[in-house]
């Protein structure tokens, strides 16, 4: 990538850095690479704060529902909604 491109790309982002942090906080390895153009075109703290929390939720939500629908395969045993052992005999 030539500087060119990216010095001519700040404009771009500065109009739309808010919806590239969101979107790159969804994408893994993305994610931790987005800060770098935030900090190049000088992106206010407070728009940065928020969609990168937003997509940061929205990332972590995702992730942990699909890891709590997967089946228990490793055979430890799983805690129930009262906090009881499943499978678990006293």
């Amino acid at each position: 990538m030539a500087a060119r491109s990216c010095w001519r790309d700040i404009p771009w982002f500065a109009r739309r850095g808010w919806a590239a942090v969101f979107v790159g906080r969804l994408v893994p390895g993305v994610r931790t690479l987005i800060s770098v153009p935030v900090g190049v075109a000088g992106m206010a703290l407070i728009p940065f704060l928020l969609t990168t929390s937003l997509g940061t939720l929205l990332w972590t939500g995702l992730l942990s529902g699909r890891a709590m629908s997967l089946p228990n395969v490793s055979g430890s045993r799983r805690v129930d909604r009262t906090g009881r052992l499943r499978g678990h005999r006293p």
